[in-house]
């Protein structure tokens, strides 16, 4: 599961810092008692990051990567950016490539967001 932390826990023998995105392989289980312990928030968390994302990427693609820099598009959170990496949009540069009726498509995004996300996707270099 790709989460991000409140307050610093330790994983795999590292401590992970508060307000870093990482992917834990932890049962659902687990990152429901993390989310019951308040160290990470139930906004925080998306689905599992593998080889088979939905992005076709293979094993190089870092979701929790593309979810950042997908972030910083005006229109676009985490929930957001986790349906557009699912449906093959895995950076800024792919949304420059969008039509406002392809991301309407997308579950959470509307006809306003969809031309709202591809302005200010064209804004970035």
């Amino acid at each position: 599961m790709i989460i991000k932390t409140n307050r610093p826990i330790k994983y795999k023998g590292q401590w992970i810092q508060p307000g870093q995105i990482v992917d834990l392989d932890l049962p659902k289980k687990e990152i429901d008692g993390l989310m019951t312990s308040g160290v990470i928030g139930k906004n925080e968390v998306s689905g599992p990051a593998s080889s088979d994302d939905g992005a076709g990427s293979g094993d190089n693609f870092d979701r929790a990567a593309a979810i950042e820099e997908l972030s910083q598009v005006k229109g676009v959170n985490k929930d957001i950016a986790g349906a557009l990496i699912d449906k093959g949009y895995k950076s800024i540069e792919d949304l420059q490539k969008a039509s406002a009726e392809d991301l309407v498509e997308i579950s959470g995004i509307g006809q306003k967001t969809s031309v709202s996300i591809i302005e200010d996707a064209n804004e970035f270099e």
